[in-house]
Order: C-alpha cells, then structure tokens, then sequence
C-alpha cells in the first residue's frame, strides 16, 4: 500500500473542521468514484464525500480527540473519540485507498458512548421545560401501558406536563378510556419525548395512580396545555399523577440517566 499518511491527515483535518481550506486540501486525495457512508450521511463521487462531511450533525467531530491512523491489511482505520458525556463515545473510519493512495471509500461507524452512572431522580429544569411545551413544540408525549389482558398500547398525550421534581401528570379526558382502565390493574407507564430538531430524548418508567385531591386535579387540569383544556371544557377528564422511577436520555446537558432512591 503506498503511504496513507497524506491522505488519511487530510480527511481527518477535514472531517475534525470542514473548512473550504480542509476540504479543499481533502479533494485531491479523493478518487473520482470515491464512496463514503456514516452516521452524517452517505454519497458516491468527490463532491458527496465533501458534503458529508459537512453535515450539521458532524460538527461534533470537531471536539473529538484523533487517533494515529492504523494500517489494517488493506484498510486503515482511525478513531475519534468524544469527550465524556456526550451522545456517542466516537467515530471509528475505516478507510481504503487505491494504488495511487487516493482514498476510494470511508465508512464511519458510531462507537455508542457508556451509560452514565445513575443519580438521584430530580427532574432538571430543562426536562421539566421540554415535558411542559411538548404539545406547542409538537413533540406530543408518548405514553405505553399495559392492559388487563397483557396487551400494550401507545397513545399521544397532550397534556402531559412535570408535576413536581419526581413526578410527571396527564389530564385525561376520556374516563372510561384505556389508560385508566389499564393503570387500575398494572400502574406502570412508560413516558417517550423527543425532538429530532433539537437532538433531545427522554424516556420515563414509572407508576400512574389517579389523583382524588381536589388540589392536585385543579393543578394538573390548570397546567394542561390551552387547546387540551378547551377539549374538556366541564372538565369531566380525570387527573393521573405518575411517580416516576426511572429517567434517561439526553438533553442541552449531556446525557442523564436518574433512578429513584
């Protein structure tokens, strides 16, 4: 294999900061028919491997630690690794070249980061935010439950808002639903939010009881969105408080992952 030091330096000075000076540097060491394919996008020709690596989502790469480039065979492989915390733990490329040492193809594959080590359940700022503007970001909440039979279902909740630092509350409109029939016999929940825009996901487990305190049904029917409100106008829907358990995901923060003491 001739020396790939030039070229593997280049497509990871790229890759690291996608300037026109890196990329620019970059497309000589690129075959006419070079392929790449990744996590940030995939693409035949010089221009679609250049434009990949330009995706928006691989601006991460520019806090990633390189690694000297390792001849495997007929590949080289290099690493990139992300700092502590973030989404993936890096990227691994592995990289081929032709007899002239331009490269011919790049797959980048994601090296999945480690859980986090659990803290103790109290609902950040920011997940108590993105729960309580889901229904006007049109992130509505997923929620699951099980019914008597074992059946699961999945429905969309609107309403669905944190309703302390452990807790999280649904307004639900119909009383003979599923749900309510369902957390009679089985309490557990499972809660799903994201926005793809944002890059944001939570996921919460825990047990859904419904609420008979006048004071806490007022509080959950008040702080449920203004159009799911006017659904129920007589408010003949039922409160349904969920004592959270377990929380994980990712947020502005980095990843979080909470388990109740």
């Amino acid at each position: 294999m001739t020396d790939p030091t030039a070229a593997i330096r280049s497509y990871t000075a790229a890759a690291a900061g996608p300037s026109e000076e890196a990329l620019a540097a970059l497309a000589p060491h690129l075959s006419d028919d070079a392929s790449f394919v990744g996590p940030f996008g995939a693409g035949s020709g010089r221009d679609a491997v250049l434009k990949a690596l330009t995706a928006p989502r691989a601006a991460m790469l520019a806090q990633a630690t390189w690694s000297d480039p390792r001849v495997e065979g007929d590949v080289v492989v290099v690493q990139a690794r992300l700092p502590a915390g973030m989404r993936l733990a890096g990227i691994d490329s592995t990289v081929w070249l032709d007899d002239a040492g331009r490269i011919t193809r790049i797959v980048q594959e994601m090296v999945p980061a480690p859980a986090p080590p659990a803290t103790d359940l109290v609902l950040t700022d920011d997940i108590k935010a993105a729960v309580d503007g889901a229904f006007v970001n049109g992130t509505p909440v997923v929620v699951a439950y099980v019914d008597a039979h074992g059946a699961p279902h999945l429905s969309l909740r609107g309403s669905a808002q944190a309703y302390s630092d452990t807790q999280l509350a649904l307004w639900i409109r119909d009383p003979g639903g599923g749900l309510l029939k369902a957390i009679a016999t089985n309490p557990e929940l499972a809660l799903f939010y994201r926005d793809s825009a944002k890059g944001t996901t939570y996921q919460f487990a825990g047990r859904a009881r419904a609420a008979t305190d006048p004071a806490v049904v007022e509080t959950v029917y008040t702080n449920t969105a203004e159009l799911e409100r006017n659904m129920d106008p007589f408010r003949r829907g039922v409160a349904v408080v969920v004592d959270l358990d377990r929380v994980e995901g990712l947020g502005p923060g980095g990843r979080v992952r909470m388990e109740r003491g």
